[in-house]
């Protein structure tokens, strides 16, 4: 008979309970690895609703003001942007932002400000983002530079075409200065200095090498104005040409700015006597005066012509016209007003058949 050894089969059992813990662990393992390769494929597909706000971080027009890095609604590709080795390189150019007194007056024309979004705006990846997708992106970047309490920064993204953005820059949306530039390629140029906050209502038209731009410089304003700057591309470079800020007749306050055919040539302009500010007192009250007497209309309408790289506002008058006899061949003419004279007291009197006075 075989003989039976009690020891070698509690050896062989415990053997086989070992085999099958192994064997579990192995499962739950595999199983848990698949789910978090599940997970992490399906987070990276996730897509930035920018329709959403944040519940969390206060964010006006796309604007994060806190610390959205710490916001649980930042969608997940954000943070592929930051992690990049582009985006680290902004975010780095970003933190060394330094505060001051005077930074709120001055971010707009900071030098790392402005290197951090050229560097930004050539990321791989940028160019398929909407211009609110953008912004949004770099107030992402800013507070994952860990500045200080006070410190802020707005931007405002137009795209025109791969590599080639208008932004403006400014520290709060309508309070201190602000600048608009041109950013391409690697470089950047400004185009214009504004007041009352960020620059905005941002608007080009690009014909080849030659680029106009329409913009808000007061944004902050009661009786907004809209200015216009003419650049030329020479040489891989942008050059701003001529802006309409220094020009006392171009008078655009709570009016418009239009082209006049398909290309840069012609320019109309309309606005209120509310852009009267650029013209000298005297000029000003006694422009005023005659539209108190109801002479002529409170809009004034002007035609620019572009001739070379300026321009300039078409006149009858001769060039050295004074500038009061100028504004005036601006402003819109009107006829006098014919009202019913209703006598003191005869108020219910039926109008149809009370005479009329015309003021004049």
């Amino acid at each position: 008979m075989p003989m039976k050894f009690r020891g070698s089969e509690e050896v062989l059992s415990k053997t086989m309970e070992m085999i099958k813990v192994i064997i579990y662990s192995l499962i739950i393992s595999c199983f848990l690895s698949f789910s978090l390769a599940i997970a992490a494929s399906s987070s990276q597909d996730i897509s930035v609703d920018t329709t959403s706000e944040c519940k969390t971080c206060e964010m006006t027009n796309g604007i994060m003001h806190c610390s959205p890095f710490k916001c649980p609604e930042i969608p997940a590709s954000f943070e592929k942007y930051a992690t990049s080795l582009q985006g680290k390189e902004v975010i780095v150019t970003l933190s060394e932002v330094k505060n001051s007194e005077d930074l709120p007056d001055t971010i707009h024309e900071n030098e790392k400000v402005l290197k951090a979004i050229s560097l930004f705006l050539q990321m791989p990846g940028i160019g398929d983002l909407s211009e609110e997708k953008m912004e949004w992106l770099f107030g992402y970047f800013r507070g994952k530079a860990n500045w200080e309490d006070g410190i802020s920064v707005w931007v405002m993204i137009k795209r025109i075409k791969d590599n080639l953005h208008l932004v403006g820059i400014g520290y709060a949306a309508s309070t201190q200065p602000s600048s608009l530039y041109i950013f391409y390629d690697s470089s950047y140029k400004r185009i214009a200095k504004g007041e009352g906050g960020v620059i905005s209502e941002i608007d080009f038209r690009l014909r080849g090498d030659e680029l106009g731009v329409v913009f808000c410089r007061v944004p902050g304003s009661t009786h907004p104005a809209k200015d216009f700057a003419f650049l030329k591309k020479e040489k891989n470079e942008w050059f701003v040409q001529w802006n309409s800020v220094q020009e006392s007749e171009w008078i655009a306050a709570d009016g418009e700015v239009r082209y006049l055919g398909d290309d840069l040539s012609l320019i109309q302009v309309r606005g209120t006597d509310f852009g009267l500010g650029r013209v000298e007192e005297p000029v000003r009250f006694k422009i005023l005066e005659d539209i108190d007497r109801q002479y002529i209309g409170r809009y004034f309408t002007g035609c620019w012509e572009r001739k070379g790289n300026v321009y300039v506002r078409r006149s009858k008058l001769p060039r050295n016209a004074p500038l009061y006899e100028r504004l005036r061949e601006m402003a819109d003419k009107r006829e006098p007003i014919a009202i019913p004279f209703i006598p003191i007291g005869e108020e219910n009197h039926d109008r149809s058949h009370g005479s009329k006075v015309t003021l004049k």
